[in-house]
């Protein structure tokens, strides 16, 4: 998935499970786009991205878990933050693991370095740099993307469906 699929699947959870509210919608856009940070100093998609702890579920529970307990003790923030946080990781990890194609999530990682995907991966097709790719290799991956209909279907209607309940929790703001 794109970045922007992420946030507005967020957006649609968020509209359904966490209070309307401008800090809401921001959050939901950080926390959604959250374990794609190491694409911004990846040297080629395939190598490493979805490999590293960003994509690694029990780290982000991990984190979600000393923030509660720091939150317990100091009470710094208000705790449906960090369930929308730890919703937001794991519906990008949810959506990764359902769209992935060059790469899978490594849900028991670090006891596991197994990549679970709905689709067979081919690593070697996502073998450009992220925020520098050349126009060749970019081509070929968008080829590549498009190739599965099924899984560009989806993230078709999750944009559409996101962009409408994007609008919807706006409104709701208003």
């Amino acid at each position: 998935m794109n970045l922007i699929t992420h946030f507005l699947s967020g957006a649609i959870l968020a509209y359904f499970a966490f209070p309307k509210s401008w800090l809401t919608l921001v959050l939901v856009f950080i926390f959604s786009i959250l374990p794609d940070m190491d694409g911004f100093w990846t040297k080629a998609l395939y190598k490493h991205h979805r490999r590293s702890v960003f994509h690694a579920p029990l780290f982000w529970i991990f984190i979600a878990g000393i923030a509660f307990l720091i939150n317990y003790f100091f009470n710094l923030i208000p705790n449906w933050i960090i369930y929308l946080f730890l919703s937001m990781i794991l519906l990008h990890l949810l959506t990764d693991t359902i769209t992935g194609r060059t790469a899978g999530v490594r849900y028991l990682y670090p006891f596991s370095k197994k990549e679970f995907t709905i689709y067979k991966r081919h690593p070697f097709e996502g073998d450009f740099k992220p925020l520098h790719p050349s126009e060749r290799r970019l081509k070929h991956y968008l080829r590549y993307y498009m190739q599965n209909q099924v899984l560009l279907a989806f993230e078709i209607l999750v944009t559409i469906v996101g962009i409408i309940f994007l609008i919807f929790f706006i409104r709701a703001l208003f």
